[in-house]
């Protein structure tokens, strides 16, 4: 019973946690639920905030013309996507 407490005192019975580090399945997880602006319909854009229909149009639209988006930043050249509006649906957003 000394031998336990002892123990426990010193740290032994003391639980730690290791850190865990990012694997494949951390990554992709993180980011399901977020809409592929590369894949999405109109529809399915105007779901984001303060995306209205003419703004999800110009999307499909600028895809089609010129390809995927390679980075989700390229929303930019959209012309009514500010970067305050940006700021606002960039966490809810990928390009795949």
């Amino acid at each position: 019973m000394l031998l336990f407490i002892c123990c426990f005192l010193n740290g032994c019975g003391e639980i730690k946690q290791t850190p865990q580090f990012l694997s494949a399945e951390n990554t992709i997880s993180s980011s399901e639920g977020l809409i592929d602006i590369n894949r999405a319909s109109a529809e399915e854009l105007e779901k984001l905030p303060h995306i209205g229909t003419k703004l999800a149009q110009d999307i499909v639209e600028h895809r089609s013309k010129f390809g995927s988006f390679r980075k989700t930043e390229h929303l930019l050249l959209i012309e009514g996507i500010s970067d305050k509006r940006y700021r606002e649906i960039k966490n809810l957003i990928k390009a795949e």
